[in-house]
């Protein structure tokens, strides 16, 4: 599968420059599908600092669901080590 950039939600399975260009409010992040290890590490562009950041442990549940309720001016994924985020705004 390749990134999905095009609806809400955008779905990630590789690291991207841009996500959302613009301002945006995010509210949840769904991943789903990775394994052991994995890390997922999405950044806000303008403030080039982390939004969020996980790693997926031995045990987690196939999807997890995190309510991030985060303004963002821009958003890009550095890292996606396995399986798909789905960001889903407002």
């Amino acid at each position: 599968m390749a990134n999905d950039l095009t609806g809400n939600p955008k779905l990630v399975d590789t690291a991207t420059t841009e996500v959302y260009d613009k301002p945006t409010f995010i509210k949840t992040i769904i991943w789903d599908g990775a394994a052991n290890g994995n890390t997922l590490v999405i950044h806000h562009k303008a403030a080039g600092r982390v939004v969020f950041q996980a790693q997926w442990a031995t045990g987690d549940p196939a999807t997890v669901i995190y309510n991030i309720n985060a303004h963002v001016h821009g958003v890009y994924v550095t890292t996606i080590g396995g399986g798909t985020a789905l960001i889903y705004t407002d």
